[in-house]
């Protein structure tokens, strides 16, 4: 295990270590690919995907010349959908 989530504040918060490694306490862990923060709820990987889906958008409307829907969905099935079908549970 690389990294604990942090439930207590500074005073209470426990040491863990392995061996002579003290394990760092984490407010938020990336476990393939997903955020999960310390009450087990997904906001903070919501915010990141939603944030790279609009840059990658945006990114996608600047290279693209064409208006045409049939090559703009093509691209938006192979550009912005991958990373939003990602552990998405759909």
């Amino acid at each position: 295990m690389e990294h604990l989530l942090q439930r207590f504040n500074s005073v209470d918060a426990p040491e863990y270590t392995i061996g002579h490694n003290s394990l760092p306490l984490k407010d938020h862990v990336v476990d393939p690919g997903v955020t999960v923060d310390q009450t087990l709820k997904y906001s903070v990987h919501i915010n990141q995907l939603v944030t790279k889906t609009e840059s990658r958008i945006g990114l996608l409307f600047r290279c693209f010349l064409t208006r045409d829907m049939n090559m703009l969905r093509k691209a938006f099935i192979t550009y912005i959908c991958p990373p939003v079908e990602y552990a998405s549970g759909v």
